[in-house]
């Protein structure tokens, strides 16, 4: 078994534990999404989508990716819900979720007519305004994901334009129902001036249909050579799978965002510079600004906290304050900072400051930081 289809079980072990955690005894209702309708100019018809945002989106100010789903349903986005869950443990980001539903799929998804050119146009020039209008995302971090010929579209987004999407996840795509389409696009992408600083994650099994396996030999080669232009391209062809092998959205996002997390064990044994130094050099990798993770500056300055670094760890918390601003857990940890190291009125200061940031975002429940309940008597008394 390959290490990254290993790590599979391990995420999946802990998101099943995490949801039995969550769900145990709790009889509240589970909303998964919400629908919306737009009308598309672009199409002359109404489309449906399916929005699910993170579990802590109304309690944050944070800008999230967007991950925009092929084949929309109430299916597709519980197994994208889970897919992103799944690939959180192993260290990607929180995201929005848009799965799209169809109208007329093969009209939609198969170049050769006008239709999906303008399915495109609908995604990347209305949808995403709804969304920037709507929502809080982050627009240097969009991913497409289809299959099939969910999977054709995908790659025929990324070479009709790949600054559309960052990420392109496809997973078994018909290729062959428009050999000679695709062939054309690839290599016109290849003949151009362009600097692709894109992701593209191709994955299918050898029992798939031949008719795909047999084009994505011919297809794939050429796609590679895109790789001299800085594309990264991942391709994972699996024994014994067949056609959109099952975990398909996870691996292709643990592909996308491998390296996304800062090595565990450097916390322990280097300072705030190495980790902005990391995250520097990643976002030259990735082609747009990827800051540290507020989890992984806060996660730090705690651990100073331990060791009684307090000035280290006021350094980190107010790094994660310059980069989230709005962040109330981050104001709450400086006031602790403050207060193990006896000044008073700093303390007081961002305790009080803590409070409005919680009351902005509508937080009623204590922060899960064992110093509240003694800050609360100190200062609130």
């Amino acid at each position: 078994m390959k290490k990254g289809f290993k790590i599979l079980s391990i995420c999946a072990l802990l998101l099943f534990m995490s949801l039995s955690s969550a769900y145990a005894g709790n009889e509240d209702e589970v909303v998964i999404g919400k629908y919306v309708k737009l009308y598309s100019k672009a199409m002359d018809e109404e489309r449906t989508m399916i929005i699910s945002v993170p579990d802590d989106y109304d309690h944050s100010s944070e800008k999230y990716p967007v991950l925009y789903v092929l084949d929309g349903s109430v299916q597709t986005m519980i197994e994208a819900k889970a897919d992103v869950q799944m690939a959180k443990y192993c260290y990607s980001p929180e995201m929005i979720i848009v799965a799209i539903v169809n109208n007329d799929r093969n009209r939609d998804m198969m170049p050769g007519t006008d239709a999906a050119p303008n399915f495109l146009r609908f995604i990347t020039e209305e949808l995403f305004d709804y969304m920037k209008k709507e929502y809080r995302v982050d627009e240097n971090q969009r991913i497409l994901y289809g299959g099939s010929n969910a999977g054709l579209f995908t790659m025929f987004a990324f070479l009709t334009n790949p600054d559309n999407f960052t990420g392109h996840i496809s997973s078994s795509p018909t290729i062959c129902h428009r050999k000679q389409i695709m062939m054309d696009m690839v290599q016109n992408m290849i003949k151009k001036d362009v600097k692709l600083n894109k992701f593209m994650y191709v994955i299918y099994g050898d029992v798939d249909f031949p008719e795909v396996t047999d084009t994505l030999a011919v297809f794939l080669p050429w796609l590679r050579e895109l790789g001299q232009k800085g594309l990264r391209l991942k391709v994972d062809y699996l024994p014994e799978d067949g056609h959109i092998p099952y975990g398909s959205l996870q691996y292709g996002l643990m592909a996308m965002y491998e390296g996304y997390a800062y090595p565990p064990e450097k916390l322990e044994t280097q300072g705030l510079d190495s980790m902005k130094a990391y995250y520097g050099r990643y976002s030259k990798r990735v082609g747009y600004v990827q800051n540290p993770p507020k989890q992984k500056i806060l996660f730090f300055g705690q651990e100073m906290l331990r060791q009684n670094k307090v000035k280290e760890a006021v350094d980190a918390f107010e790094y994660a304050l310059k980069l989230y601003p709005d962040d109330y857990t981050g104001t709450l940890l400086l006031a602790v900072a403050h207060f193990k190291d006896n000044e008073m009125d700093q303390a007081r200061k961002e305790y009080f400051l803590t409070k409005e940031k919680m009351k902005m975002l509508n937080e009623k429940s204590d922060p899960p930081v064992d110093e509240w309940k003694e800050l609360k008597k100190k200062f609130d008394s």
